[in-house]
């Protein structure tokens, strides 16, 4: 989740300040600006969520945390789809709408809303009392590690839009440009999810 989802700071970013039509009239939107549509995501719906947990729990309807994080990693690839397809065909010289970063973002948040606050509330649960710290530090950890891992992969794009460096849906297809980099986080986050639904 957090290697798909950190990518908001570096191949997102990178795609706003390059990919992404910000004039308007004489004003030039900071691409950083894109950052905040997360965030005002979150705290717009961080309430709903918590209504809709604690709704669905008094009626004993309210999803296992398996299948919360399992969508959550679900609607993850189910953002990325508009990377896929608002970076299609795009350029420097023919950028996109701010619309697919936008809607990306919040696509992001929604699907944080089902992984974090959830996952680490779960944690705290079901962890053994003497070691509610250090699986609290585990999970923090897992964030740092697919920081590092995903800022490394957000470093391949030129490769891959380049051609240099191969994904493995090649023999099939290839959708060219960033579309196949976007086209790595829905394939890795809905396999993921799946594979909770699964175990």
């Amino acid at each position: 989740f957090w290697f798909a989802y950190e990518q908001a700071g570096s191949s997102l970013n990178h795609f706003a300040d390059e990919m992404t039509r910000r004039k308007f009239g004489n004003w030039e939107m900071p691409a950083s600006w894109f950052q905040s549509v997360n965030a005002l995501a979150v705290i717009i719906l961080a309430p709903i969520f918590a209504w809709v947990w604690s709704s669905l729990d008094r009626r004993h309807r309210n999803p296992s945390q398996p299948i919360k994080l399992g969508l959550g990693l679900i609607l993850l690839g189910a953002g990325y789809v508009f990377m896929v397809l608002g970076s299609l065909g795009t350029t420097p010289q023919h950028r996109a709408s701010g619309f697919w970063l936008s809607i990306t973002y919040i696509m992001c948040a929604v699907a944080e809303l089902f992984m974090s606050p959830t996952g680490l509330s779960f944690l705290t649960k079901v962890a053994p009392a003497r070691s509610v710290s250090l699986l609290m530090g585990i999970w923090f950890l897992s964030n740092a590690v697919a920081n590092k891992v995903g800022g490394q992969v957000a470093g391949q794009v030129e490769g891959i839009v380049k051609g240099t460096i191969s994904l493995p849906w090649y023999r099939w297809f290839k959708l060219g440009g960033q579309a196949d980099f976007f086209l790595l986080f829905v394939v890795t986050s809905v396999l993921a999810g799946l594979a909770m639904f699964v175990l």
